[in-house]
């Protein structure tokens, strides 16, 4: 029986799992596994397909076997090639010929002798290491994080709402000049007008949208919050995950009686799923969702742009078309709103209008601005009309365009805003407004940004140095 099954070609079965299983593995901290379910069984249905159809064309288990081994390896390699090397410059139509050139070959090379024990040992390898990482990394969580006691605060007799609303990679008027030549001096003055206070040197404390936003909402700095999280550490994404949807500031408000309100954006290490009342884009169980999308942008079945595209529009149009309920609640509210404009992709112009085409950073990146500004001083507007007692109202940039520090950082704290400074940075917000609005007692962190790059290199920390 094992020599039968060592001499059986069943590899291209696994080939086709291993794709999806890798990819879900690499961004263990930033999707559920039921996203990644259909994929899994389709991917894999393929690989059944494609060898069944090939043994009964040749009549031969071994030359099926491998011959959809090849084909399975171009279509699955396909996205990957096309995504880097179009980063490098090469045109699609490059990769395009390349792919057609080898398939060519493949009929030659699947014609020869293949490795069956060998192909069969190692798709079992691969498949059996990606899933038992997979469920390794699915059990991690909050480890030994220490975030501050948040008991002790005080709501008033009549508690306002609080809205705390991110819009990704939203950078500082300066910034925004020397960048892109764009002046955003109009949208900050619109909301100096209606009472806002615009911290003019702000910097967010981390230049990732993770790092930065599980230090805001635990009122701590990564480094101190876990040693997991210092320089080189080893810390789970899924930490960062569990810290941002059980944050120290939701556990805040939600102890002074506060009602949590979150917002789905298509990431779900940063959608908080369990508040209260929590409002998920509504989408057809066929549609595909964002790893599906993902996952075909890395093989041959490239999908269109704008189907991705249309699915963040209507999750950007469901946050602006609900924050009116939120604010007719009879219940004081908590909400974390996270708006992915203007980080790309660039799905608006200036005007509003669909964009499905890919714009570089310079070209998108005003225009998705300034309608994403006229949509936030609308929003400001209906909540300040509708709310019943004056809401406190943040408007902040996880981190700068282009990854850098400089931040939009907008408060609107009416009858306590009166310690706000200049250069506060994201990991003292809710200490000051604790502070000044709860009677809380937290003393403010010294005010520091850090770089990082993305992936394995995410806690590789570099203090970057004070503004002059």
């Amino acid at each position: 029986m094992t020599q039968r099954l060592k001499d059986f070609p069943w590899y291209p079965i696994l080939i086709g799992a291993y794709p999806v299983l890798t990819l879900f593995n690499a961004n263990l901290g930033e999707a559920r596994f039921e996203a990644a379910q259909r994929a899994l069984l389709l991917s894999t249905a393929l690989g059944w397909a494609l060898y069944a159809g090939l043994w009964l064309f040749f009549r031969d288990a071994k030359r099926a076997a491998f011959q959809s081994f090849l084909w399975l390896a171009l279509i699955f390699t396909y996205g990957h090639t096309q995504i880097y090397l179009e980063g490098q410059g090469v045109s699609g139509g490059w990769v395009r010929a390349a792919w057609s050139a080898l398939f060519i070959a493949s009929l030659y090379l699947g014609r020869r002798p293949s490795p069956t024990a060998s192909l069969n040992a190692a798709a079992l390898f691969l498949v059996v290491t990606s899933a038992l990482q997979i469920g390794a990394g699915q059990g991690q969580g909050w480890g030994d994080l220490r975030p501050p006691d948040v008991t002790g605060l005080s709501a008033p007799a009549n508690p306002p709402d609080v809205y705390y609303i991110i819009f990704d990679s939203y950078g500082r008027a300066d910034a925004l000049q020397a960048a892109y030549g764009y002046d955003n001096s109009e949208f900050l003055d619109a909301l100096r007008a209606r009472g806002f206070y615009i911290a003019e040197k702000s910097r967010s404390n981390y230049v990732r949208t993770a790092l930065s936003m599980t230090s805001s909402l635990n009122l701590q700095y990564l480094q101190d919050l876990d040693a997991g999280f210092a320089y080189g550490g080893q810390a789970p994404r899924r930490s960062l995950w569990d810290a941002i949807q059980h944050s120290a500031v939701r556990r805040g408000f939600e102890g002074m009686g506060y009602r949590s309100i979150g917002f789905a954006t298509g990431f779900p290490w940063n959608e908080v799923t369990d508040a209260d009342v929590y409002y998920a884009a509504a989408h057809p169980q066929w549609e595909l969702n964002e790893f599906e999308y993902l996952f075909l942008r890395t093989t041959a079945f490239q999908p269109q742009r704008y189907v991705a595209n249309q699915r963040a529009r209507e999750r950007f149009e469901h946050v602006f078309n609900h924050l009116g309920e939120v604010a007719e609640m009879p219940e004081a509210t908590f909400a974390y709103i996270h708006i992915i404009p203007p980080h790309p992709p660039f799905i608006y112009d200036a005007a509003g209008r669909a964009v499905d085409e890919d714009l570089p950073y310079a070209a998108g990146y005003p225009g998705q601005l300034q309608w994403l500004n006229q949509k936030a001083l609308a929003a400001v507007d209906e909540l300040l009309a509708k709310s019943e007692r004056p809401p406190l109202i943040v408007l902040q940039g996880d981190h700068g365009a282009e990854w850098a520090a400089e931040i939009l950082n907008a408060y609107y704290l009416p009858g306590c805003a009166g310690n706000l400074y200049a250069d506060i940075t994201p990991v003292n917000t809710f200490r000051l407004i604790y502070n000044d609005c709860y009677g809380g007692e937290y003393p403010l962190l010294a005010d520091k940004t850090y770089a990082s790059a993305s992936g394995a290199a995410n806690y590789e920390l570099t203090e970057l140095g004070e503004e002059k």
